[in-house]
């Protein structure tokens, strides 16, 4: 999603002033995704947290021209409408509803808008659903889909086709999130004492934890050529070339 606004970038739009704070041209309209833009790169919140808050704000940059101009009224109809058979109101309230709190309460207090519309904005409901499923797990048969489809492309030949063909593998064997994975560089993929590991660290991208750990490599992936792709890729990213999971989340 571009975030440039009529040449505009969001460092062009937002200013920092003595006090810490962010000030906008008065004179230039800030969308909701550019208050998203900035509020990235002054937070640094976990992957996990930018990837699924993403589509909140490329939703209201449709819906939206200007974030100065979203009322309370617009919030709430906003809020409502997103409720539908494959969206329950849990996720409206825990994912969509927070995302835009929590960034415009940021442009608030930074001075880059006057209000938070969201803040009067009360949970949304709907009735009930029956739930056939068990889980909300993966079953082994869908587990095993997945990680089918990942191998059957053969070798990777582009940046994207390693992530599709090792994040999956790579997230089944560590439990690692697909962010964390999505940002790994052939530098953290080390040995030591004999045993192959990959280094999560926060210097690869953002983390929830925000602190390092290191996994170990499972013997079948070895077995199916990942060491040998991550010494092709060199040191740096090799699974994105930003090291960010936005491109494949």
């Amino acid at each position: 999603m571009p975030i440039d606004n009529e040449s505009s970038t969001s460092e062009d739009r937002f200013s920092q002033q003595g006090d810490g704070r962010y000030s906008s041209w008065s004179s230039v309209r800030t969308s909701p995704w550019q208050l998203f833009d900035a509020w990235v790169k002054v937070t640094r919140r976990a992957a996990s947290t930018i990837n699924r808050w993403r589509v909140v704000f490329l939703d209201l940059e449709q819906r939206f021209e200007s974030a100065s101009d979203i009322s309370e009224d617009d919030a709430r109809g906003w809020s409502r409408q997103l409720v539908t058979p494959k969206r329950g109101a849990r996720t409206v309230n825990d994912v969509w509803l927070t995302a835009a709190r929590t960034v415009f309460a940021w442009a608030e207090g930074e001075r880059l808008i006057t209000s938070n519309p969201f803040n009067a904005v009360k949970r949304v409901t709907e009735p009930p659903r029956i739930k056939n499923r068990e889980t909300d797990a993966f079953m082994p048969e869908e587990w095993g889909m997945i990680l089918s489809a990942a191998s059957a492309g053969g070798t990777p030949k582009t940046t994207f086709q390693g992530a599709q063909r090792w994040v999956p593998w790579l997230c089944a064997y560590s439990g690692a999130r697909p962010g964390e994975i999505a940002q790994l560089r052939g530098v953290d993929i080390q040995e030591r004492d004999h045993i192959n590991v990959m280094v999560l660290t926060p210097d690869a991208g953002t983390m929830k934890t925000r602190k390092a750990r290191t996994v170990p490599i499972h013997r079948h992936l070895i077995e199916q050529g990942f060491l040998d792709f991550v010494r092709s890729r060199g040191k740096g990213s090799f699974v994105l070339r930003t090291g960010r999971a936005f491109g494949f989340i």
